[in-house]
């Protein structure tokens, strides 16, 4: 491979994930996307075997007592010869040009301490079969833990797609670590078994949902024919749309809402105030506690005088008498106020 920078140097198409040890799995995923569009990935799997190198054709000898027509036959056996050769021999340097192109790209998507172990290694399938037999993990306790992660998956406040990639990721871990599906596509066998995991993943995926998506997903599991989860996802996208709309409106009509709330009346006073024209309102008697009248001019409290109260309790007025009593002291107290002002008003028009 050419050095950088130099005239006729080939980039090398390195995959975007870097195996460092521990991405096994997601960088077996991301190879072979990545090699089966470079049309390499049959190196690293052994399917595309390297043809057998052909050897260069011996041109004929004539007899000497071979005629024209002889001669013309070997010649022609002998270019068809050639011309197979030549065919074969352009296979054989496209593969080993393709060959190496399948080392480059493996050796450069690995990390160097990773890459210096596949050393010695001649062809690009032995170097992938060692890191396939060195890092693949299938066992039990394996499946066991990626099925309890599974299990333990719930959406919380992640958004749809944020927990599809979740659930994604954990299926995909779990393909890796089951059986495999048949190769050709063409078992039928395996055809239900897709069916079947893909309804499963459906069901898991609807039944760790957030229950405000209990409308839509009753909706998804009652549809027949059953949708997929692909067929699923436009509609649960557009139902946590709905709802995020939902909530945001309901949020900006709160402060309106408090804004035309009228202000609470005050209670009214459970002692009723009496307002008289032309009296000043703080004009109110100490002792009866009625209005228009001070307390000195105060005739319940000249009444219930100790000299008079035994004379008035043997009397014994009705309650009537006493309200009677009462507004006709209110009037009194007027008048006199009323009195007293004209004349005020005018000795000082004369004066």
């Amino acid at each position: 491979m050419a050095s950088p920078g130099r005239p006729g140097d080939v980039a090398v198409p390195k995959c975007p994930i870097i195996f460092n040890g521990t991405n096994w799995g997601d960088f077996v995923f991301h190879m072979e996307v990545h090699m089966d569009g470079q049309l390499l990935w049959g190196y690293l799997t052994g399917d595309q075997i390297c043809p057998p190198c052909p050897v260069l054709p011996t041109p004929p000898t004539y007899p000497p007592d071979a005629d024209d027509d002889a001669k013309s036959a070997l010649l022609d056996a002998f270019e068809a010869q050639m011309e197979s050769y030549r065919s074969d021999l352009g296979l054989y340097e496209t593969w080993l040009r393709e060959e190496k192109s399948a080392k480059a790209i493996l050796l450069a998507s690995m990390e160097i301490d990773f890459a210096r172990s596949l050393r010695g290694l001649p062809t690009s399938h032995l170097m992938w079969d060692h890191l396939h037999r060195s890092y693949e993990i299938r066992n039990e306790a394996m499946y066991l833990a990626v099925v309890e992660e599974a299990q333990s998956l719930r959406q919380l406040d992640s958004t749809i797609e944020a927990f599809h990639r979740q659930m994604t990721d954990v299926w995909h871990r779990l393909d890796n670590l089951g059986a495999e599906f048949c190769g050709g596509g063409t078992c039928r066998c395996c055809d239900r078994h897709r069916d079947q995991r893909d309804t499963l993943c459906l069901h898991e995926f609807l039944s760790r949902l957030r229950p405000e998506f209990e409308t839509v997903r009753a909706q998804l599991l009652t549809r027949r024919p059953r949708p997929s989860l692909s067929e699923a996802m436009p509609e649960l996208r557009a139902e946590e749309t709905r709802l995020r709309a939902e909530v945001v409106s309901h949020t900006l009509a709160q402060p309106s809402v408090l804004a035309a709330t009228p202000p609470q009346a005050s209670p009214p006073s459970s002692q009723p105030s009496l307002v008289v024209a032309g009296v000043p309102s703080g004009v109110q008697c100490g002792y009866c506690k009625l209005y228009g009248h001070e307390e000195k001019d105060c005739r319940k409290k000249q009444r219930d005088r100790p000299g008079r109260r035994g004379r008035r309790s043997s009397q014994g007025p009705s309650q009537g008498t006493r309200s009677v009593s009462a507004a006709e002291q209110e009037v009194l107290a007027l008048f006199r106020r009323l009195t007293a002002a004209v004349q005020a008003s005018a000795s000082e028009t004369t004066a």
